[in-house]
């Protein structure tokens, strides 16, 4: 995982706000979160212009292997849903799958105020 040195040469950054609601509805309307939370695409649940790159733990004892242990940072935008079921679903936060152009990441705040990888999503369009 390799995160841009500028955000404004991070694919998920450099979106537009509306773009950014696009993304956020794709990932916090899909299946994975049916009867979850409920996302409801107004931009007041969106994060309009910050993006900021966020430390990520890794909670697979494999991958922590794997990786030696060391953390990542990745340029992350935030969506947060309506109606949520757990303080863990306050807020969500998406970043480009490094190399790919249609894939996101997932991230939630886990234990210990450490930011943890929640789901992979594939095949969504960044740019309308």
């Amino acid at each position: 995982m390799f995160a841009a040195e500028d955000p404004s040469n991070d694919p998920i950054c450099s979106l537009k706000v509306d773009e950014r609601l696009r993304v956020c509805t794709i990932v916090l309307s899909s299946e994975y979160f049916e009867g979850k939370l409920e996302f409801v695409p107004q931009y007041d649940f969106v994060e309009k212009t910050d993006c900021k790159k966020r430390r990520i733990s890794f909670q697979d004892e494999k991958i922590k292997a794997e990786t030696d242990g060391k953390f990542y940072k990745e340029w992350t935008i935030s969506c947060r849903p309506k109606l949520y079921y757990a303080t863990y679903q306050e807020v969500y936060f998406l970043s480009r799958v490094y190399n790919s152009i249609n894939e996101i990441c997932l991230y939630r705040w886990g234990g210990g105020s450490k930011m943890i990888i929640e789901n992979r999503f594939r095949n969504v369009r960044f740019r309308i």
